[in-house]
Formats: structure tokens, sequence, C-alpha cells
């Protein structure tokens, strides 16, 4: 069974990042973000997350194990999109 530091892991690969460009591009320590990757921090707290999930093109369900596989969302100019949920519209606009 995968772990969210596994989940990190194959993400920043896929994603061609080394863990010290990642850990720049989420304002984090290489430590910080190794031991998370290896399971010594097992439950990061969500403003992590919310910075993670973007830099490496996954939902926040898929790094923490809520879905199998990332392809329902996406990032588009830096912003995570996800196609599964709709859009929240402001019913007083036109």
């Amino acid at each position: 069974m995968e772990t969210l530091g596994d989940r990190v892991r194959l993400a920043r690969k896929r994603c061609g990042l080394s863990q010290p460009e990642l850990a720049q591009r989420v304002h984090s320590s290489i430590n910080a973000l190794s031991m998370l990757e290896v399971g010594t921090i097992t439950d990061p707290h969500i403003s992590r997350m919310i910075q993670l999930a973007p830099v490496l093109g996954v939902s926040i369900d898929y790094l923490v194990g809520l879905e199998e596989g990332d392809e329902s969302a996406l990032v588009v100019a830096g912003h995570l999109v996800d196609f599964e949920r709709p859009a929240h519209r402001d019913r007083g606009a036109a």
C-alpha cells in the first residue's frame, strides 16, 4: 500500500524535480521534505498539502490516498483544476 510519502516521491519524480527543487518551490526545508517522503512525517499540516499538490500536478485527495490516481486533476497556469467537481458560481452574478 502506498503511503503519503510514496505518493509525494512518485509525483515529484514524475515532474522531474529533485528534493531541493521541490522544497524551494513549496518553501520547505529539504530535511522536512525528506522526512515526509520516508514516512517520518505522516500527518503534515493541511497548508503543506495545499502547497505540494499544485506544484506536483496532483490533487490533495490523491496525495492522502482518497483517489487511486490523479487523472481527475490537472494543473493549468499554476492552479489546480478538478474536473470531477463543478465550479462554484456566484448566484448573484449575471
